[in-house]
């Protein structure tokens, strides 16, 4: 590489793609690389991108072919780069200005080949007998070369001569040979050393008088397997060459035992002859495994000629071999790719076509069927399966074919002798090892071994499967009884106000089925006052912890000497070893193979971790060591140390050690501080190593340049550092401020946390600090506070004591606290955020609600309170008008079509119109009619009046006025609007002759003159009715709890029991979800009905009175209990929490940890 600097061999790529796309120039390339070279830039790409002009979806073009490349060469940019093409590709574009050395061997550009340790050269073949062979007629032609059926005079018989186009000048016979020859005489001696009864036998090679070469061969009398395919009509009569593809495969076999791989297997290569022989032809492309052969090259130079897409090329299907039987390897161009594993996908295509009469990629021209190759391998196109395309074709043979033709070689047969194996498997009736049977098949597999045994062996396994039918369903009976019951009773424990017991029984319903996740969030009490921590292990008080990068580890040391590591999968004690002093700092390798541990004394001890062992004792410090970072991709570690009153400019320990993080010599020392230096963090991508001291400096160091890149005196001292970004950390100050600091010098206060907070975590959405002071005997904001991206109020988990470490895993799953007493809590942060945040109290209304109504799209929500006053919610706030209608009117029913627009129905009868900022009333319903209901479409264009009578008043809202606009309807005791305005669901009451009554649902059509249409009839009440599009359903809700869903021809799409033994009060549709929101008669909770899974999928607790109202604003689910509360349900919070399982270990702690806790409190409880 470039001499004194790192180059990312990414950047090079990224360099080489452009300029063989054509998108950049050689001479901007290396002006570039020269500008490198003095250290004018610091990166290849953006300074390209940035002097190049690159549009955004080149640059994704550009970065998109080299995922190609990587994906195939597992990412290895350095084998990448090595690779003949790009080494050419690499002088053509930089020149001298960047190099790339490489070990591997320069090819001289004289064609050589060697074959059993002889180099060819045209003094080794025979000259031509005079008069020898006579020819009868060609039977075949190349591009360099052509077959000819010929007598042989000597020995009197027919053979087959393959003959070179084009004579040798005699003059030049002394001459190397030319690449054609070359290539034409390999190909000769090559197939002559395969001896095998599938493989053509070479009998002479030999040179005519005019210099031109040839070879015989036995003359084989037969069809091509493609020209039998092609000839077969149905898959009987292919799959009677099945044998003479075992014998292709063992040929190929023999050739991979001698290393010689065919690289052009296809069914036009394959002879059957007239007596049932097979024989493989047509060795031209093949070579010598681990050799670097003369066409490869020439195929390296077409495939990449291919992928820079040059219109109209025409690619020589002797170099390149035939698209259609052709791996992705080959079709990439990636020479040193192909191997054994290659000639088996061209075997796998072989199959196909002979299961299904079709090549398995076969587009309009050969460069198309590359590409389709091509983006097979990319996961841009599937293949159709063999079962697809002839569904007759046993399974067995199919997952074969399309084994052998996997993207992957990896996930290829490994051998040729294991697809041989499968095959004849299949054809003598054994199990094939490649295909997963299932009952069915093993079942027929069975018979095709012995149909008595089979038939014993069946009768067995049917009696067992009934037995084990009627058991299991025995055991679901009982454990969704056990089920219900838990579940009942911890909602009941709500309703009493008994959050413990409620939890308890959540943990059982946990532990019985950890699939239900109904109420698994009370495992985590949602309650505001009453946070409880997930898990708890007894250890002694912790100096430090830190997590391993794959969240398997969590490591602890304390004061009092001890270094332990403990499993986050089963929350044992993995480790336990006892130090020499107290601990101060831990920190994980990211590779999490080990973990270092900072003392008191200034020992740094490394550990490894598979096995647990001392890797590497320090003493570089006579200080306590206070922090120990890696940097990123575990290659360098620094360490800092220092005491907090240590200062001068001779201070020894106040300077930053970096060591190799492999051998752990030292390497860097960073000298800048004055005092002991207590924090460090390497940034992203390791831009910088960021140190703070206990005199409040925070130091952004290039540390491989060894220089100091900007220094920020902090107005109090820095309590907690973490990254932000590539050149961005974020720091706690002693006064309560969280910072962002800048390499260029720029900070931003994000936010003010207690100034008793001297501990904090961060994630890209997530800052939580934590701590806690003792005052006059009360330990004062001991907890954890968790502040989530745009939101100034914080989530408060109250410890009630003093929180000593605090640590968040990278992706923000877990938090992971230890206080003052030694117990460490690990938290799930998800489902505290989605609990707290996802439920928050908007407001608090004076008097009970009356009414509520979000319009505009659900944008904003109107509510009215029996006192009088109104209450307008939306993303800009809330807005009231206290006593806006106050003791005006004496009031049944209210519906706000605005917050200055109301819809008022009167006890005495008759509906008004009000607007309360000019108090001004419009009568539009008179006395007698006593409203029990109003309800609007979606925008508030048409309104819909009820009476207790059943009498139905349809109203259209437009222009400013409400005019009557349809025919009245009697009988009707419910109904609802489509969301498109077009429809009217109405529910008709009906008595029945013998006196009960029938329920109609009934569709109407707004403003037509079309006839309503009954679409269905129950003789059960119905209570609830929604009308739903895309597609358009109706879903209504009888007495029983029964939910039922029709379309809009009545058909009935679904009937179903809502599993609940609560009644429902309210249902509403939550837009672009598959849920329902449900409300429940005098309970203070909610749930989500899920119509694809059929069931509850959570219930939503935090009300602090029974809900009496509910509505959609926005992304919220808007609920209003009798006491006035208003609260906000997000509803995405609200699916992360319920779509997010539990780990049975997990709830099993849960449940032993409340028995306990339950016994403690005195409470008495017994399993059911």
């Amino acid at each position: 590489m470039y001499p004194g600097r790192v180059l990312m061999e990414r950047e090079i790529l990224f360099c080489i793609t452009a300029f063989q796309m054509g998108v950049v120039s050689a001479s901007q390339l290396r002006e570039i690389g020269k500008d490198l070279s003095e250290k004018k830039i610091n990166s290849l790409r953006a300074e390209l991108i940035k002097r190049a002009a690159i549009p955004p979806e080149k640059v994704r073009s550009i970065e998109q072919a080299i995922d190609i490349s990587a994906s195939i060469h597992n990412h290895d940019y350095k084998k990448i780069l090595s690779l003949r093409v790009y080494r050419r590709l690499m002088r053509e574009a930089f020149g001298d200005s960047i190099r790339i050395e490489s070990g591997e061997p320069q090819y001289p550009s004289r064609p050589r080949l060697q074959i059993d340790g002889d180099v060819e050269d045209i003094h080794t073949v025979t000259e031509e007998a005079m008069d020898r062979y006579t020819i009868l007629r060609e039977i075949g032609s190349g591009g360099i070369g052509r077959v000819l059926l010929s007598f042989d005079r000597h020995i009197g018989r027919n053979i087959a001569i393959k003959e070179l186009l084009g004579g040798r000048d005699v003059a030049h016979e002394g001459s190397t040979l030319s690449v054609d020859e070359a290539r034409f005489l390999r190909e000769a001696r090559l197939t002559a050393q395969l001896e095998h009864p599938s493989i053509v036998p070479v009998y002479e090679i030999g040179r005519r008088l005019n210099g031109s070469i040839y070879y015989t061969m036995r003359y084989v009398r037969g069809r091509t397997l493609s020209e039998i395919i092609k000839g077969c009509s149905h898959l009987g009569e292919r799959l009677k060459y099945l044998s003479h593809f075992v014998n292709l495969c063992n040929a190929i076999a023999y050739a991979h035992s001698k290393g010689v791989l065919h690289r052009d297997i296809k069914p036009q290569n394959v002879m059957i002859g007239e007596f049932g022989e097979t024989v493989v032809l047509d060795w031209g492309l093949a070579k010598i495994k681990d050799s670097r052969d003369i066409t490869d090259e020439r195929f390296e130079y077409q495939m990449r000629l291919l992928r820079d897409a040059l219109a109209g090329m025409t690619i020589s299907g002797e170099v390149m071999g035939t698209p259609q039987y052709m791996p992705p390897e080959q079709a990439f161009g990636y020479v040193e790719e192909i191997d054994e594993r290659s000639d088996i996908y061209s075997l796998g295509a072989v199959l196909y076509e002979i299961l299904t009469g079709f090549p398995p990629f076969n587009e309009d021209t050969p460069i198309n069927t590359v590409y389709a190759v091509r983006k097979y391998f990319m996961g841009e196109r599937r293949l159709i399966a063999v079962r697809e395309e002839e569904p007759e074709c046993p399974e067995e043979l199919a997952t074969i074919a399309e084994k052998a033709l996997s993207p992957r070689k990896e996930d290829r047969y490994q051998s040729v002798v294991d697809l041989v194996d499968d095959v004849e498997a299949y054809m003598s009736g054994r199990r094939v090892s490649g295909y997963r049977y299932t009952l069915f098949s093993y079942l027929r597999y069975l018979f095709k071994r012995g149909k008595a045994a089979f038939f014993f062996a069946f009768v067995l396994i049917l009696i067992s499967a009934i037995s084990l039918f009627l058991l299991q369903n025995v055991r679901r009976e009982f454990k969704e009884s056990r089920l219900r019951l838990y579940e009942n009773r911890a909602i009941d424990a709500i309703e009493n106000n008994n959050p413990l017991l409620a939890s308890y029984y959540a943990a059982l319903a946990q532990d019985l089925d950890t699939k239900n996740r109904r109420l698994s969030h009370l495992l985590f009490e949602p309650f505001r006052d009453y946070p409880k921590n997930a898990l708890r292990l007894n250890t002694i008080r912790v100096a430090g912890m830190d997590v391993s990068e794959d969240k398997k580890y969590l490591a602890v040391t304390t004061y009092e000497g001890l270094l332990q590591i403990y499993s986050l999968m089963d929350l044992g004690v993995l480790n336990s070893v006892e130090l020499e002093s107290p601990g101060r700092s831990v920190s994980f390798s990211p590779l999490s193979d080990r973990v270092a541990v900072g003392l008191t004394d200034g020992q740094v001890r490394v550990f490894g971790l598979q096995p647990f062992a001392l890797i590497k004792q320090m003493k570089e410090f006579s200080t306590p060591v206070n922090s120990i970072a890696f940097s990123w991709g575990g290659k360098y570690m620094a360490v800092a140390a220092g005491g907090q009153y240590q200062r001068g400019r001779d201070c020894e320990d106040c300077t930053i050690k970096i060591y190799s993080a492999i051998t752990f010599e030292p390497l860097i020392e960073l000298k800048g501080h004055i005092r002991g230096v207590n924090h460090l963090v390497f940034t992203r991508y390791n831009r910088y190593l960021v140190s703070t001291s206990y005199d409040g400096n925070l130091i952004f160091w290039d540390v491989f340049n060894r220089r100091e890149v900007y220094r920020l005196n902090t107005p109090s001292p820095v309590l907690a550092l973490s990254y932000r970004s590539e050149n961005e950390v974020i720091a706690l100050l002693s006064d309560g401020s969280v910072i962002t600091v800048s390499d260029t010098g720029r900070v931003n206060t994000l936010l003010m946390t207690p100034p008793e907070h001297y501990l904090f975590g961060v994630t890209e959405n997530i800052i939580s600090t934590a701590g806690g002071n003792y005052s006059d005997g009360e330990c004062r904001r001991c907890g954890v506070y968790i502040y989530r991206k745009g939101e100034n109020e914080p989530v408060v988990l109250n410890t009630g004591k003093r929180i000593d470490n605090l640590y968040i895993t990278g992706d923000g799953d877990l938090m992971i606290t230890a206080d003052e007493k030694g117990w460490i809590s690990i938290y799930d942060i998800h489902r505290i955020l989605a609990q707290r945040n996802g439920v928050m109290t908007l407001y608090n209304l004076q008097e009970e609600p009356l009414s509520t109504n979000c319009k505009d799209r659900y944008r904003s929500c109107i509510i009215i309170d029996r006192g009088g006053n109104v209450l307008k919610i939306s993303k800009d706030g809330v807005a009231t008008l206290k006593g806006a209608i106050g003791d005006l009117f004496d009031i049944r029913a209210a519906y706000p079509l605005g917050i200055d627009d109301i819809l008022i129905a009167l006890s005495d009868g008759g509906l008004v119109r009000y607007r309360p900022s000019d108090k001004s009333r419009e009568e539009l319903l008179k006395g007698g009619f006593r409203v029990s209901l109003i309800s609007g479409s979606i925008d508030n264009e048409f309104i819909g009046v009820l009476n207790r009578a059943g009498e139905f008043r349809l109203f259209s809202n437009k222009g400013g006025s409400i005019l009557n606009t349809q025919q009245d309807r009697t009988d009707i005791v419910s109904f609802a609007f489509s969301d498109d305005n077009k429809y009217i669901v109405l529910v008709r009451r009906e008595r029945l002759s013998f006196g009960n009554w029938a329920y109609n649902i009934v569709l109407e059509e707004i403003l037509s003159d079309k006839k309503e249409r009954i679409l269905f009839t129950s003789e059960s009440e119905i209570m609830h009715i929604l009308a739903l599009r895309d597609p358009f359903r109706v879903i209504f809700i009888d007495s029983g709890n029964n939910m039922y869903g029709i379309d809009r021809d009545g058909r009935l799409l679904f009937k179903r029991r809502i599993d609940s033994n609560y009644r429902v009060k309210k249902v509403i549709s939550v837009p672009a979800t598959p849920y329902l929101f449900l409300t429940f008669e005098d309970k203070r909770f909610a749930a989500l009905y899920s119509l694809t899974e059929d069931r509850i999928a959570f219930y939503l607790f935090g009300s602090s009175d029974t809900i009496v109202d509910a509505s959609i604003l926005d992304r919220f689910i808007i609920t209003i209990s009798r006491d006035g509360e208003v609260i906000a349900c997000d509803i995405p919070d609200i699916k992360e929490t319920f779509e997010r399982h539990i780990n049975p270990d997990f709830v099993s702690h849960k449940m032993r940890y409340f028995e306990g806790l339950l016994k403690n409190l005195g409470i008495y409880y017994a399993k059911y």
